[in-house]
């Protein structure tokens, strides 16, 4: 007789902790299962971490023209730092990243670019630079 109560008391705690969790034991060990339709939805544009910066700011806008110097020594280039349009940044394990859209002119031809710049304890780094098309 007690392991008949014992059982059916195992089973209605169950029962009411299911109900109260929403927990379906069905195939999930008594764990939720997770879905992908479960996860909060992303706006398409989301800049997951990235901090906006002051374009105006001089230390920023060192960054961009360390991003040209460095691209005109490796490419052998001459584009000339006309403004700093975007600059974001975000921490990461290797250090801070910044994404810069700069503003520069090659033989008087204005054009748009992406930079990207690593800073941490070793220095400063050009990670990417390209043409916007």
């Amino acid at each position: 007789m007690a392991l008949k109560s014992f059982t059916f008391l195992m089973i209605s705690a169950f029962l009411m902790a299911s109900s109260i969790f929403g927990v379906s034991a069905a195939f999930t060990g008594g764990r939720k299962a997770l879905v992908a339709a479960d996860a909060p939805a992303l706006s398409p544009d989301a800049d997951i971490g990235f901090v906006p910066l002051n374009t105006k700011d001089p230390v920023v806008i060192g960054l961009a023209k360390f991003a040209l110097d460095e691209y005109n020594k490796n490419q052998n280039a001459k584009l000339v730092f006309t403004a700093l349009f975007e600059a974001v940044s975000a921490d990461t394990a290797q250090g801070t990243t910044y994404g810069l859209v700069i503003a520069a002119t090659n033989n008087n031809q204005l054009n748009d670019y992406d930079a990207k710049v690593l800073v941490n304890k070793d220095g400063k780094k050009l990670v990417v630079f390209k043409q916007n098309e």
